[in-house]
């Protein structure tokens, strides 16, 4: 199966109008120039700490520049005193542990 042969764009413009793209239009957003032009108050801002570029101790603010060593907080380690024994714990299991018994009809398993 062949693909389509598409006009090129000169010919689709004079051979078919409906194909026309937004890039022919006068503007870009379809608009006229007068409502399409950016337009904005300029605010009014109160003076602050940053309000100029130098010396405005933009390092003083940012805390990711406080480098430190890791403060520990707990040890997982736990010291046995000398002469003492260990003592045999039991893994816990949550709930009841079920008991298997072996069937009397088949005592082979």
């Amino acid at each position: 199966m062949q693909p389509a042969i598409l006009p090129r764009s000169s010919e689709a413009r004079v051979d078919n109008p409906a194909l026309l793209s937004a890039h022919d239009s006068p503007h870009p957003l379809g608009f006229g120039l007068a409502e399409s032009t950016p337009w904005c108050i300029i605010p009014v801002l109160p003076v602050g700490p940053a309000h100029k570029l130098s010396g405005n101790a933009y390092c003083e603010r940012d805390h990711r520049r406080e480098h430190a060593p890791p403060q520990l907080i707990y040890s997982g380690h736990t010291a046995l005193q000398a002469g003492t024994q260990v003592t045999d714990l039991k893994f816990m299991t949550p709930g009841d542990s079920y008991v298997w018994k072996l069937s009397q009809d088949q005592p082979h398993l």
